[in-house]
């Protein structure tokens, strides 16, 4: 299911689905939505996908600018 894997990669980057969907200025109404079951949009997964990408990176780096972010 697409929210399980998306829950488990935030939590891999030391965040929350509602904190990634708030940092893209997508609403949090879309998490539940696809806890439900529904898939986001192709330009939606890629946002999604870059900004995941981006905050494991930053986790990795051991990068402390990270602390404190939404």
């Amino acid at each position: 299911e697409f929210y399980k894997r998306l829950d488990s990669l935030c939590k891999a980057t030391g965040t929350s689905v509602t904190a990634l969907l708030k940092s893209l200025n997508i609403s949090t109404s879309k998490g539940t939505a696809w806890k439900n079951g529904s898939i986001p949009r192709a330009d939606v997964l890629q946002k999604l996908a870059k900004q995941i990408y981006i905050w494991y990176n930053i986790r990795d780096s051991g990068c402390r600018c990270m602390q404190g972010r939404p």
